[in-house]
């Protein structure tokens, strides 16, 4: 199965995706690497018949038929994920929803930073020039220990 992970991107009038049947009607050859399923060597289900024509459909290489005299439980159970995957693309908050969420959100002061008023002191009381002090000591004291370290 493609899926374009678009919500609602070029939609004909039965609400079917025109990219994803144009894909579908193109062979494996055509299409790049990427959008196709590429077996692993040594994995079970490369060896198995059955997941072969199930990943087969997936990919848009056998038809729905088909994969379904293979395994018909695998092919209700990913036809119901795409059918749900669908319907949940479609959903969208009302915006009733939207709006109370937006409301109960609390108002951010934010103040204008002026050309002069760039460095902004401490909560703690301390000056700007005792910042600095502090900041220029614990870089010596960080040098020193790691010349002795190392």
């Amino acid at each position: 199965m493609q899926d374009q992970h678009e919500a609602h991107s070029d939609r004909n009038d039965f609400g079917q995706d025109s990219h994803r049947d144009a894909a579908a009607n193109k062979s494996s050859a055509d299409r790049p690497l990427a959008d196709r399923e590429v077996p692993l060597p040594g994995m079970a289900a490369a060896d198995d018949p059955t997941m072969v024509a199930i990943h087969q459909w997936l990919d848009g290489d056998l038809s729905e038929v088909d994969a379904r005299r293979a395994d018909t439980k695998q092919v209700d159970m990913w036809s119901k994920i795409a059918g749900e995957t669908e319907q949940r693309r479609r959903m969208v908050t009302p915006k009733h929803v939207a709006a109370n969420i937006m409301a109960a959100l609390p108002e951010k002061h934010v103040a204008k930073a002026t050309a002069t008023n760039t460095m902004v002191a401490p909560a703690s009381g301390m000056s700007t020039n005792m910042v600095i002090a502090v900041g220029a000591a614990m870089l010596a004291l960080g040098i020193a220990l790691g010349k002795l370290v190392f």
